[in-house]
């Protein structure tokens, strides 16, 4: 299913569940209808699963919350709806998080302030930004564990040089682009395989 085909009232009823608890990150899972939240105010460092009423727009919670680190911002469903992945800045750490159980099935290290994830389509493969160690760890997320690093080498002189912050695939997964922040201009890399 496509964001588009979710109704207005879901998505308001998204959106306010996202006020009222401090929401740092959310993501759909397109193929059963369901809402991952984590949230920085009311419950920091748990993730909370909702089953999304497309008719109503009505959230339930479904399942214990699951603890997943200190200061989890960004939540990343792979693609193939097995795991979410959650990056957790003060831990350094992305928690993959199996669906079917709602427990944590992996720690896996990163370098220093992870921010964001991108899978490739098949989900085999994951990369997490390191906004304060200018690089990227790969995650090998058929075993769940880390399979190395990529160093940012910086493009242009500044300051802080580069600060990897977002990343997102080509439609065709051959290509990754990486925004480093406030270090320079987005930067693509090649995909394994």
């Amino acid at each position: 299913m496509r964001f588009e085909r979710i109704s207005g009232v879901a998505k308001a009823g998204i959106v306010s569940l996202a006020m009222m608890l401090g929401l740092t990150s959310c993501s759909l899972d397109y193929v059963v209808g369901y809402v991952y939240v984590t949230a920085a105010k009311s419950t920091p460092g748990i993730i909370h699963q909702y089953s999304i009423d497309y008719q109503s727009g009505a959230l339930t919670e479904i399942g214990s919350p699951v603890k997943t680190g200190a200061n989890p911002v960004r939540l990343v469903a792979a693609p193939n709806g097995k795991f979410v992945y959650v990056t957790s800045e003060q831990d350094n750490q992305v928690a993959a998080i199996d669906l079917k159980k709602m427990t944590v099935a992996a720690r896996i290290p990163t370098g220093p302030r992870p921010r964001a994830i991108a899978f490739t389509p098949d989900s085999a493969w994951g990369f997490a930004t390191s906004e304060n160690g200018a690089q990227l760890t790969i995650i090998d997320a058929k075993r769940n564990r880390a399979a190395g690093t990529i160093k940012i080498e910086p493009v242009a002189k500044t300051p802080l040089g580069p600060r990897p912050m977002g990343a997102a695939f080509a439609p065709d997964g051959k290509q990754l682009y990486v925004s480093t922040g406030r270090g320079s201009s987005p930067l693509p890399s090649r995909s394994p395989g």
